[in-house]
């Protein structure tokens, strides 16, 4: 079972083990990660914390957040030896933690595959909402000044 968070990542559900990664959307969005910082295994985090530190190839920093609540058990050591890895496949190969999954009623409020491309559609559909409303609004004020 695979779910989805609105901040683009994923967890793979295997048992009561969840492997974590982001999607291609997030790459897409923040670019290519350039530097990670893993978590150590054995540390605990609560549901939406901060668990790895990501930089992307324009030097933007961002956070991999813990899509559940619980223990890291694994982190993917491919990613020390190859770090483009998680550009190339990051909802494969390029996962980034596994995590033992304390409260499994917090997947609940994750996205099945359907709801998570309908959410991308969505969101989507706002970014060019915002650029159309940015767009006539300079129309406007260019217009003022004439």
């Amino acid at each position: 079972m695979i779910r989805y968070t609105r901040n683009h990542e994923w967890i793979e559900v295997e048992g009561d083990i969840g492997v974590v990664g982001v999607t291609e959307r997030w790459i897409a969005e923040r670019g290519e990660i350039d530097y990670i910082d893993l978590p150590e295994v054995g540390e605990e985090y609560e549901k939406d914390e901060p668990v790895a530190r990501v930089e992307s190839i324009e030097g933007k920093e961002y956070h991999i957040l813990a899509p559940v609540t619980g223990e890291i058990v694994e982190v993917n050591k491919a990613l020390e030896e190859d770090l483009d890895l998680v550009n190339r496949s990051p909802e494969g190969d390029g996962w980034i933690f596994k995590i033992k999954i304390e409260m499994r009623r917090e997947l609940k409020s994750l996205m099945k595959l359907e709801e998570y491309q309908e959410y991308e559609e969505e969101e989507e559909l706002r970014e060019f909402d915002i650029i159309e409303l940015g767009e006539e609004e300079f129309e406007e004020e260019e217009e003022e000044l004439f």
